[in-house]
């Protein structure tokens, strides 16, 4: 992908406001939890805005939850499908953070497929490159402000971890949630301090992946965690979750 066009992707998709989106059952949950909103001594300006950018794929045979599909066939796909569309709307809510989908489409099928996500949520292309360089795209281009980074194939993340995740950054200059697999599900950045070797030697797809991270900090910076919780990666993690799959339709 020419340099240009996902330059204009972004720039669009950071400054894109969005509609809003009907909230569901965990309203009183997510009052409860948003601690941050209410902390009137250190406020979150406009230009300061916290952005919440999620990772998403094209739902597409071969693209997206290929190891699952080795093993469940099609299902794989209706799946990722349906638990992401579950995920973005009770993620989705600009009163408190502005959303962005960074969606990784087959260059074919970008311009078609963008229908399978809610029209009134900005959205960009990501760059191309290994998944620091993805991320640290993101990072470095983003508007002034928090961003916290999550991907797509972790059910459970709900508003409260988000909401956790930018309060801590008032404080810290980095956060993580950490996964079964020695990934992570998040990361988030204050982006007061730079962090010039940020993704450098991580060894992706690996048990090392978050101590790698970690690693690539600088040493001062203060670092806090949230919850581990589990990616949906093959069968077994399906088997795993009960919950999830009750919920989510697998054809």
């Amino acid at each position: 992908m020419p340099a240009v066009i996902v330059a204009t992707a972004i720039g669009n998709g950071f400054g894109a406001t969005g509609g809003a989106w009907p909230l569901g059952g965990r309203e009183k949950a997510l009052k409860r939890s948003h601690n941050f909103m209410k902390n009137k001594s250190r406020p979150f300006h406009l230009k300061n805005r916290p952005r919440l950018v999620m990772f998403v794929k094209a739902p597409i045979l071969g693209h997206c939850k290929t190891r699952l599909a080795k093993e469940i066939g099609y299902g794989a796909i209706n799946f990722y499908r349906h638990s992401t569309r579950r995920l973005i709307k009770a993620l989705y809510h600009p009163h408190l953070w502005q959303m962005i989908l960074a969606i990784d489409p087959l260059p074919e099928t970008f311009s078609n497929r963008t229908a399978l996500w809610p029209s009134n949520i900005a959205r960009m292309a990501q760059p191309k490159g290994d998944l620091g360089q993805r991320m640290g795209y993101v990072f470095d281009h983003a508007p002034p402000g928090p961003v916290i980074i999550i991907g797509s194939d972790t059910p459970h993340i709900d508003p409260s971890l988000i909401g956790r995740g930018f309060d801590r950054l008032r404080r810290d200059d980095a956060i993580f949630g950490p996964a079964m697999d020695g990934g992570y599900w998040l990361i988030g950045m204050a982006r007061r301090r730079a962090a010039p070797d940020l993704f450098s030697h991580v060894r992706w797809s690996s048990p090392m992946a978050l101590s790698d991270s970690l690693a690539s900090l600088p040493q001062h910076f203060a670092v806090s965690h949230l919850p581990i919780l589990r990616d949906i990666d093959d069968k077994s993690d399906l088997a795993a979750l009960p919950d999830v799959t009750r919920q989510v339709k697998m054809r």
